[in-house]
């Protein structure tokens, strides 16, 4: 099923008629948004109608792309999410650097 736009035009005779113009098709999004773009398409997946997606149209390499998240998520997603992902981790180990070198200098001041 395809949507169509009705579009007003004049024919040879300049009689108004009416042309019905498929849309155009948008891409699968990603459900996330990044600050570069607000609605970020999967880039390797063919813009077709979510009917066509279905097994007798495209094969499962088609609909999906191989990396985590595949056909769900952008690619520049991903990054953000692995990037922040591995910033949190990094902050919980400075915390625990930093509660270690409090503690030390605690004990160093007593000790004198």
């Amino acid at each position: 099923m395809y949507l169509f736009r009705k579009k007003k035009k004049k024919n040879k005779d300049f009689d108004r008629i009416e042309l019905l113009t498929a849309t155009n098709v948008t891409g699968p999004a990603s459900s996330e948004t990044t600050a570069n773009s607000p609605r970020p398409e999967a880039q390797t997946i063919p813009h077709l109608r979510p009917t066509e997606y279905k097994r007798s149209r495209l094969s499962r390499n088609r609909r999906t792309v191989n990396r985590p998240y595949g056909g769900v998520l952008s690619g520049g997603a991903v990054r953000e999410r692995i990037i922040r992902a591995f910033l949190v981790e990094e902050q919980k180990i400075v915390k625990k650097v930093v509660k270690i070198q409090k503690a030390k200098e605690k004990l160093a001041a007593k000790s004198k």
